[in-house]
Order: structure tokens, then C-alpha cells, then sequence
């Protein structure tokens, strides 16, 4: 059975602008398949990163960058020599809770008044 599926190495982004190089699906066969527009919200999905992910993923971008591994071999390192400028605190746990307050600060709370109950 041909589904017509072309593997594509492509630059994938993820959030924050990291980029890996993966193995997706870049496209299938669209004869079997229609195009739908929905544009309306029917659920949504928030999932919030522990903060110790979050804190190192906001300075993943600035490690990689410096290409100076003497000095910085590993993330935590660069994240040491980092965070009092960034955050105002050499507190790891108190970063970590401002990284996760700033990366939260629009997100809109959870109403069911308004927006009805969780799915089952």
C-alpha cells in the first residue's frame, strides 16, 4: 500500500527558536485527504515546563551562540555565570520562578463560568 509519504530532513523549530535538524513528514498523499478550516477554539492545551527546563531554555540560545566551551562546558555553567544579570538573583529557585511568572504573565486563567467545563 503506497501512501505516497516523503520523509524530508528539515529544520525544525521549537520554542524559543532552538533548532534541530529531524526526520518528519513533510507531506501525504492529498487525494485522501481534505483541507478544514475551523476557526473557532474547540480546546486548548497548556503545558507548562518545570522551571529548572524553562530557566535553562531561556539561556540554551545565548550558550550555543558563545561556542566558548572552556569557559562554559556545560549549560548550568553559563546559566551561573548568567542569571544575576538576567533575573537579578543568583537564587537558582527564585530565577526559575521569575522565568515561569514572565513566561506565564499573559496567559488568561481558567473560567469555567465562561468557558464551560473540562472535557471529559
Amino acid at each position: 500500500m503506497n501512501y505516497n509519504i516523503l520523509y524530508v530532513i528539515d529544520n525544525v523549530e521549537f520554542g524559543g527558536g532552538a533548532r534541530v535538524f529531524s526526520q518528519i513528514i513533510r507531506g501525504l498523499n492529498k487525494e485522501r485527504f481534505n483541507v478544514l478550516f475551523w476557526y473557532e477554539p474547540y480546546s486548548f492545551h497548556v503545558n507548562i515546563k518545570p522551571g529548572r527546563q524553562m530557566l535553562l531554555r531561556y539561556f540554551w540560545d545565548a550558550w550555543l551562540g558563545l561556542k566558548d566551551y572552556k569557559k562554559f562546558p556545560t549549560i548550568e555553567s553559563c546559566v551561573n555565570d548568567k542569571i544575576e544579570e538576567s533575573f537579578g538573583t543568583k537564587s537558582w529557585e527564585e530565577a526559575q520562578r521569575i522565568c515561569v511568572q514572565r513566561a506565564c504573565q499573559n496567559y488568561i486563567p481558567y473560567n469555567p463560568d465562561l468557558f464551560g467545563p473540562y472535557p471529559d
